[in-house]
């Protein structure tokens, strides 16, 4: 039996106890292959990879790192839910509304970030290792092997190119989720050093409006025809009202269902 101690959903390697030590992530490739047999599912004609929270944060890892393309006929989406952190796409980062103890919800759904590199904060002084994976696609500690076999130019590229979803839950603005509805921080450290958001909800409203950023630099400097003829239309955002950190709540959600099945 192949078993993870930490970090499964940055697509590290299982403990080696089995005699073998493979990657989270190589589980996830094998299990979409094998769906993907046309002689095993000679009707499949859409994968789902969907997770919440620790969930969220393994589908846009994969989502990024995986080289796993659909077959003809297929279509592979991903979901990212509520994730307490991404692995941005380039070297900056959100210049972030405010580091009070709670976010305000009405303030983070309205707001428009601007972006740039961490250089020095008040609070924490200088950021170190703030680009590194999988926080980012700097590689110069170690990253898990998998991520490692793939350039970082491949791993931005592909990632632009694939059908993901970000869904917010527009109540999960606890920076350090003990209740379901999100509302209970109490006992827990703020995170004053976050370079992502200071709650569920900026980390990944930022990230989105992040992903749109590069798609028009990119698609503006002519370095990469899909994302051109893409344009922003394969990453979206499905905003699920009044629902904090609770992984029920947010897939039976009408809003995430109908995103998922837009079904007439």
């Amino acid at each position: 039996m192949l078993t993870w101690e930490e970090e499964w959903f940055f697509g590290s390697n299982s403990s080696a106890d089995a005699g073998l030590s493979l990657s989270s992530f190589s589980i996830i490739d094998e299990m979409m292959a094998t769906m993907m047999d046309i002689d095993l599912y000679p009707n499949l004609t859409s994968i789902i990879l969907i997770g919440h929270s620790k969930g969220g944060v393994a589908a846009q890892r994969f989502a990024l790192s995986s080289s796993l393309e659909p077959r003809q006929g297929v279509t592979l989406n991903y979901y990212v839910v509520n994730p307490s952190s991404v692995a941005y796409l380039t070297a900056v980062r959100p210049v972030l509304i405010s580091r009070d103890t709670r976010c305000d919800n009405n303030t983070v759904l309205m707001h428009n970030w601007s972006f740039a590199v961490p250089q020095y904060d008040d609070a924490c002084g200088a950021i170190a290792n703030y680009d590194e994976y999988p926080k980012g696609l700097g590689m110069r500690q170690n990253p898990p092997p998998y991520v490692a076999a793939r350039k970082v130019d491949e791993m931005r590229r592909a990632f632009l190119k694939r059908n993901v979803t970000y869904v917010a839950g527009t109540a999960d603005v606890c920076p350090c989720i003990t209740s379901f509805d999100g509302t209970n921080c109490s006992g827990h450290a703020v995170p004053t050093c976050s370079t992502q958001g200071m709650c569920h909800l900026e980390t990944l409203l930022a990230f989105a409006q992040h992903v749109q950023q590069v798609q028009i630099e990119i698609a503006s400097a002519d370095t990469c025809d899909a994302c051109v003829d893409r344009a922003l239309s394969s990453h979206r955002l499905v905003k699920v009202p009044r629902t904090g950190h609770n992984h029920c709540a947010m897939f039976q959600a009408d809003e995430t269902l109908a995103s998922m099945f837009p079904f007439p």
